[in-house]
Parts: C-alpha cells; sequence; structure tokens
C-alpha cells in the first residue's frame, strides 16, 4: 500500500465535523454511502483500473449525467488498454468527442500507448500511475481506491468543497497554501481498510448533498457539526471565492464546399477543441474574404454569413459566426497540412465539435 499519513492525526477537523476520532468520520461517510451514495453507475460495476481510468477522466470537470452516456460507448470501441493503445488519434477523439476538454482523449491515447510499450498491465502502483499524462495525485488514488479497495487520499472539486466546509465553514479557495492544508486533512482521515466505499462516499457526499448551491445541509450525516451556515441568509457573510464573470470570445468559421466536398482542418492540439476537426477558424485581422482566398490560394465566390449562435463552454462564452462560400470544380490548392477535403460520406468519419456537427447537419 502506497499511503503514507501523518505521524499524528487530529482528533477533529477544527471544531467542524466532530468525529472524535478520523476513524469514526470514516464510518459516518462509509454508513452514509452504504444507505444513501450511487451504487447504479456503470463503472462502479467494475473493478478492473483500466476502466475505472477512463471514468475518472471523463468525469474530471464533466457531470456525471454526460459522462454516462460516453462511458459504455467508448469502451465497446477500446475494450483494454491495448485496443487503447493501437486505434488511431483521430478514432479516439471521435468517440471522446462532445465531452469537451479535449487535451483528456490525447492523454489517454498517450497513457494507453505507454502501457503496452511497458508491458500492456495496467498499473497497479500509486507512483506507476503518477507517471501517466493526464492522471494526477487524485485521479491516481481514486483509481486504487476504486479498483483495489485501497485507502487512498482523493480532492477533486467535491471533495475540496465537502472538507472546506466541514472544516473553515467556507468554500475552498484555489491556492497553494490551502490546497497543501486539505490534502493533509484528506490523508489524515483516511480508514484503515474499505477504501472503495470510503473513496466513494466522499465523492457522492460532496455531488449529491454539499453541492456548489443550494447543499442539502438537512440530510447530512455531518449536519450538526459543520462550520458552513445552513442558511442562505448567513452565507452571504461569509468569505467565499469570488466568482469571475465567464469571458466571451466570437469564432469565425468558413464554410467551404467544391464538388460535393466539404474543408475541414484539424485544430491545434491546445486550446478550443484541441485535435478535433473542424471549419477552418478566421484569425483575428483577417476577412472571410482573405483567409479563403490564402486557403485555397484562389480567389473565391460570394460569402453567404450564416446567422451567429452562442455556444457555452465551462470557462468561455462562444459566439459563433459561419460564413459560407460553393467554389468552383478544381479550383484553387490547399495551402495548408492541416486543411483537407471530406465527402459528406466520410464526414461521419470525422471527429467533430458537437456545435459544429449539429450545424453541419441543419445546413
Amino acid at each position: 500500500m502506497n499511503r503514507q499519513p501523518p505521524a499524528s492525526r487530529p482528533a477533529i477537523i477544527g471544531r467542524g465535523v466532530s468525529a472524535r476520532t478520523p476513524r469514526d468520520f470514516a464510518r459516518r461517510i462509509i454508513a452514509w454511502q452504504a444507505r444513501h451514495g450511487r451504487h447504479d453507475l456503470p463503472w462502479q460495476k467494475t473493478r478492473d483500473p483500466y476502466r475505472i481510468w477512463i471514468s475518472e477522466i471523463m468525469l474530471q470537470q464533466t457531470r456525471v449525467e454526460t459522462v454516462k452516456a460516453y462511458y459504455d460507448r467508448f469502451l465497446e470501441r477500446f475494450p483494454t488498454v491495448g485496443d487503447l493503445a493501437r486505434a488511431r488519434p483521430k478514432t479516439v477523439l471521435r468517440h471522446f468527442a462532445g465531452l469537451g476538454y479535449y487535451a483528456r482523449a490525447h492523454h489517454l491515447h498517450e497513457a494507453a500507448r505507454r502501457v503496452v510499450r511497458s508491458g500492456g498491465d495496467f498499473p497497479t502502483r500509486l507512483e506507476s500511475l503518477l507517471e501517466l499524462p493526464g492522471i494526477g495525485a487524485s485521479t491516481a488514488g481514486a483509481i486504487l481506491s476504486l479498483s483495489h479497495d485501497e485507502p487512498h487520499p482523493i480532492l477533486d472539486g467535491n471533495v475540496r468543497r465537502l472538507l472546506a466546509r466541514l472544516s473553515l465553514g467556507r468554500n475552498p479557495e484555489r491556492n497553494a497554501r490551502e490546497t497543501t492544508r486539505l490534502w493533509t486533512l484528506a490523508r489524515s482521515l483516511l480508514p484503515e481498510k474499505a477504501g472503495a466505499a470510503y473513496t466513494q462516499g466522499v465523492m457522492d457526499l460532496g455531488a449529491l448533498l454539499c453541492r456548489p448551491r443550494d447543499p442539502d445541509c438537512g440530510h447530512c450525516p455531518f449536519a450538526r457539526d459543520c462550520r458552513y451556515p445552513r442558511s442562505p441568509e448567513a452565507r452571504r457573510t461569509r468569505r467565499d471565492p469570488v466568482r469571475n464573470r465567464r469571458p466571451s470570445r466570437e469564432m469565425r468559421l468558413l464554410l467551404i464546399r467544391r464538388s460535393g466536398r466539404l474543408l475541414l482542418e484539424r485544430r491545434p492540439r491546445g486550446g478550443i477543441w484541441g485535435g478535433l476537426s473542424c471549419l477552418p477558424e478566421i484569425p483575428p485581422g483577417q476577412s472571410p474574404r482573405q483567409w479563403s482566398r490564402q486557403l485555397l490560394s484562389a480567389p473565391v465566390g460570394h460569402l453567404v454569413r450564416h446567422p451567429p449562435w452562442r455556444h457555452p463552454l465551462t470557462h468561455l462564452e462562444l459566439t459563433i459566426a459561419v460564413f459560407g462560400t460553393e467554389v468552383k470544380p478544381g479550383a484553387g490548392s490547399l495551402s495548408s497540412r492541416a486543411t483537407r477535403w471530406v465527402t459528406r460520406r466520410e464526414l461521419g468519419a470525422e471527429p467533430l465539435p458537437r456545435p459544429i456537427q449539429r450545424f453541419l447537419e441543419g445546413s
């Protein structure tokens, strides 16, 4: 077992969570999970660390209900780490398209390839997991806890919020000092066994009851001990992190058709929709006509501006505007290796962002 708890454990978490010992805290978590936690999620039906890894990566910054629609389909296509490693990057992205944060898909593929190069057995040691791209300490701990029943600390967003509210009476702040403090607290509360039930319990308690807004304090097993105010009026007097308004950005795209084919562009791995296929984006400072001529190395005809629409991302509000045109058969030659012509039939095999896929289906 790879856990190294502090030499001495605190008897309580500050005044909050007056679990008289860490063992009592874990006991309450496990008991609540058995009666009220989630037990019907697809990834709860396995102890295979590969499958649990897939679920943990998909669940990063993504709602459970959204992941459920992708998880089984992804594993049907890539049932083993070897199947994932051998797949083409475009195929992996196509089965991830719609989940967002596409660096996760790139990391999944690269990690699978490293596992196969190392012998093909998915790692079962914390240190080995942490060497794989896209796996941090919390994800590694969750994988080992849920697959091998080992007690490892986790500190995903739900657990951060739960522990901060219990011990400090407020939502967590995003700074190194508080992160270190919460990791120390998370380690100190681990049970000696039943790691899977405990890990699932703290995740479920944070997700189901200790919600970011409108927490269900009345049904929490720590309702009498928690420092977080139960009334909305009292919460407003607490020092909570300031939530900045989501920034906005305009994205201008080109819809260029030629002889029944459509021009697509592979997006850079960094940034929005990284690595996916998309309509070519018009850079800032370029007009739609100028960029069309540069892409095709030829003049273009009339450009039609489609009605723009908004598409919210987690940290950004996109306004998408599409400019369309049809060019003559054989006209122009592509100036970028990232662009290519695809037929309508080939379009179904492309990893398209969901809003672009919907737009093309209606155009």
